[in-house]
């Protein structure tokens, strides 16, 4: 009996405001219930989080609607929880995956009484059960459930399986909102959602497992957890997917099932300016080579004075090569007005104008484009640089290119 254990998947979520990361998100759930299919699993539980937000447009309704339909079209139920990102906590407001059980592509559990369902699968007789999120003021009411579904699932002989989206302790302890010791200890698997990094293998009682498989895209920054190289430096990656979960046996038997998303990497670097040039560059050439742009997360160990002028730069080196980049200092003291200055220490602005003209072979364009970017990049008000804008264009088109 394999079931596909799925949770966060974000639908909706629209990442640093850009169209491409909200592709991103749907592309990834697509991938997983592909992935499901192909390895025949005859359930799907997905353990909270489904949508980013309460009320969706028409858009990831429409994503939601078609992926669900594929599976119950296969005769694969859907089993869901509720996460905190699906329902507001207003009177008298449903949760939007309510639309999708009305029409059949999705079983609720874990809301009010209906913590339980009993499915035949693949001749196996399966009991699932839930509870959809509980707020740190709240625990004692989720406790309470608990205690319930202690007593349905230690009168019942057949696979069981408990779905949560809390956070354990013993995975975080400063975000875990109860503890391994919470848990009825008499189902065979504990199939969890919140936390976004994948973890497997947590024993609870003496025949039950309990599993993580992580957010099926990449949201925070502290998800990027895996070293890899990038280019000469050590980063920091993620790896996405869900899992597949066994109940035929006397144990769970849990596999990995990676999907491929876009990469995004963490990396760490020493603001020193007369190393940076070549750093940039050797990241650059890796970045290039990559089939999909990726984000790119970088924290100088340093401090700067002029902040746009390294934001330009970055822009000139790297930036062509990511879907986007974001960065950020680390508070450190600043270089001793004492220190002795490299001989190949470089001026940032006399880099950047050499950059410039390299790629855009003209002088003239060179200054022009660095007056954009000076414009762009200042703090004045959207309308105030749109004036300067249209300024300095008039002037380099009636000839005025000094």
């Amino acid at each position: 009996m394999l079931i596909a254990h799925l949770a966060d998947t974000h639908i909706g979520a629209i990442q640093y405001g850009l169209l491409e990361r909200e592709e991103d998100f749907y592309s990834a759930f697509r991938k997983a219930i592909d992935k499901a299919i192909e390895e025949h699993v005859r359930l799907v539980l997905i353990s909270g989080d489904v949508v980013d937000k309460p009320r969706l447009g028409g858009k990831p309704l429409r994503v939601l609607y078609h992926e669900l339909k594929k599976l119950r079209d296969r005769g694969i139920d859907v089993v869901v929880i509720l996460g905190e990102h699906d329902f507001k906590r207003v009177r008298g407001e449903e949760p939007i995956l309510y639309l999708f059980a009305d029409q059949g592509l999705v079983k609720v559990i874990g809301i009010g009484d209906r913590l339980y369902i009993k499915r035949n699968v693949d001749g196996y007789e399966l009991l699932v059960a839930g509870v959809s999120k509980h707020r740190r003021n709240e625990i004692k009411h989720l406790l309470k459930k608990l205690q319930q579904l202690q007593s349905v699932s230690s009168n019942y002989s057949g696979k069981s399986v408990l779905m949560l989206h809390q956070g354990l302790k013993e995975v975080n302890p400063h975000a875990g909102e109860i503890s391994v010791d919470n848990l009825p200890k008499n189902f065979n698997y504990y199939a969890l959602g919140h936390y976004h990094v994948m973890n497997v293998g947590i024993r609870v009682g003496d025949r039950g497992i309990a599993a993580y498989p992580g957010s099926t895209e990449v949201l925070r920054v502290d998800e990027l957890v895996k070293e890899v190289v990038l280019g000469t430096r050590k980063a920091l990656t993620a790896e996405k997917g869900f899992l597949i979960v066994d109940l035929s046996g006397d144990e769970p038997i849990i596999h990995r099932v990676g999907i491929d998303v876009r990469p995004q990497f963490r990396i760490e670097l020493d603001l020193k300016l007369f190393e940076l040039k070549n750093i940039l560059n050797t990241l650059a050439n890796a970045l290039a080579k990559l089939s999909i742009k990726p984000v790119l997360h970088i924290k100088f160990r340093g401090k700067i004075e002029n902040t746009k002028q390294l934001d330009t730069l970055l822009s000139a080196t790297v930036g062509k090569y990511v879907l986007t980049y974001r960065w950020e200092m680390e508070d450190s003291e600043s270089i001793s007005e004492h220190c002795t200055v490299p001989k190949d220490y470089f001026d940032m602005d006399k880099e950047l104008h050499s950059i410039i003209v390299k790629e855009l072979g003209s002088e003239e364009l060179a200054r022009l484009a660095l007056d954009i970017l000076e414009i762009v990049r200042s703090s004045t008000q959207e309308h105030q640089k749109v004036h300067e804008l249209a300024e300095l264009i008039d002037r380099k088109l009636l000839g005025d290119v000094k």
